[in-house]
């Protein structure tokens, strides 16, 4: 097992324990984190497709393409984002972002050796500790 001891700004001692692709982060204030979910955009790309193809010779932009512009702000003058914007939605049973206040920030595909641990992270799931899995 790997243990290793991190200090935010605030002086809180984040704890990791590593024992295999496994990661245990403990030490934080509970009460004072921000999550983060990823966007689904499946019903708000397929909208736009059926908009696109109403017009004669249509073609719709690659969704790759699509999850950039959606979010663009351009002075309010983005039709698309004002038009699926608002269909974008959040996978609230994933958490893709974890960051307890004072740090440290903590994200999937994160490689976690700036900790002096093995792996990125795969996944982040919330209880006791926050477990972090990772991929060597």
């Amino acid at each position: 097992m790997i243990t290793k001891n991190y200090i935010n700004r605030y002086r809180d001692h984040i704890i990791f324990e590593q024992e295999g692709d496994t990661i245990l982060m403990s030490g934080y204030s509970p009460e004072y984190c921000r999550y983060g979910f990823p966007n689904i955009y499946t019903e708000a790309y397929k909208a736009y497709c059926d908009v696109v193809y109403e017009v004669p010779d249509g073609q719709p932009m690659p969704l790759e393409k699509f999850k950039e512009v959606v979010h663009e702000w351009r002075d309010g003058t983005n039709w698309i984002m004002k038009l699926f914007g608002p269909l974008v939605t959040s996978d609230t049973d994933t958490i893709n972002m974890f960051d307890p206040s004072g740090g440290p920030y903590i994200a999937v595909g994160m490689d976690m050796a700036h900790f002096g641990l093995e792996g990125k992270v795969e996944t982040i799931k919330l209880g006791e500790k926050v477990t972090l899995t990772v991929k060597k």
